[in-house]
């Protein structure tokens, strides 16, 4: 009597197929993180601007998604139309409202996460090279 293997050797072949199903997935994901380690691992601009926007967007999206779901519910405009029109308005509405209300009024800044932003220090005017004639 083999205590390892089962008689039923569906039982084998079943585990095998789930095995290899599951490691596939696995490989999928790590390479994904690959890439992005491998591409997104370097100063670029918009991940500075995507790094101090996620917070604010965070906050915003939940209300958005509720205003518009709410608001286009009654219509009832179907499965594929309405979330689209949800998911995009939600996006448009986060970036607008990030972009020309958060960021430009001082007092809304630290309510979304981000530092206040002061005015540029002026460099201190530097003495005359050469004593005035007088």
């Amino acid at each position: 009597q083999d205590l390892w293997v089962s008689e039923d050797s569906h039982f084998l072949i079943e585990q095998l197929s789930f095995l290899s199903v599951y490691v596939n997935r696995w490989t999928w994901i790590l390479v994904l993180f690959a890439y992005g380690f491998r591409y997104l691992n370097q100063p670029k601009r918009w991940i500075a601007y995507s790094t101090a926007a996620i917070f604010p967007w965070y906050i915003l999206h939940q209300t958005l998604t509720v205003i518009l779901g709410g608001t286009l519910s009654p219509y009832q405009l179907g499965p594929i139309v309405e979330p689209l029109l949800v998911i995009g308005g939600t996006a448009i509405g986060c970036l607008v409202l990030y972009e020309f209300v958060i960021r430009r009024i001082p007092l809304l800044r630290p309510l979304f996460g981000m530092p206040i932003k002061t005015a540029p220090k002026q460099p201190p005017e530097r003495a005359a090279a050469t004593p005035s004639a007088a």
